[in-house]
């Protein structure tokens, strides 16, 4: 049955397709982590050249302009309607996580291996 194959990489691509676009809202520090700050937040999202994937560039705002943080492809689990993207940087090795319902984001960073949560992330799809 190749027809059901096709029909579900389609399904999937439809709703990747719809996570698409700039996503704003806010990030807020979890625990006592005196280097953390809350910040004000914009997603973009984008197509991504690899299957399952999604292209995010985030973005914080500092004296209302637009600095990147990062960019990286992002899994996306449509059964879940989770992002996924586990990254090392230096010494710290996390996970960011968001799950999708419609026009909102929540997303966690977890540190690993302890699994410490260090900040939650609400965002909005603009338009």
């Amino acid at each position: 049955m190749p027809w059901v194959a096709a029909l579900l990489v389609l399904l999937g691509a439809a709703d990747v397709n719809a996570l698409v676009g700039e996503w704003t809202g806010e990030s807020r520090c979890v625990g006592n982590r005196a280097a953390c700050v809350d910040e004000q937040n914009v997603y973009v999202l984008k197509p991504s050249a690899s299957a399952g994937t999604v292209f995010v560039v985030a973005y914080k705002i500092v004296n209302g302009q637009r600095v990147e943080m990062g960019e990286s492809d992002y899994r996306y689990d449509e059964q879940t309607h989770r992002l996924t993207w586990e990254f090392t940087a230096g010494s710290t090795h996390g996970v960011w996580n968001f799950v999708v319902r419609g026009t909102t984001m929540q997303g966690t960073l977890v540190l690993l291996p302890d699994k410490t949560v260090v900040r939650r992330v609400t965002l909005t799809k603009r338009g």
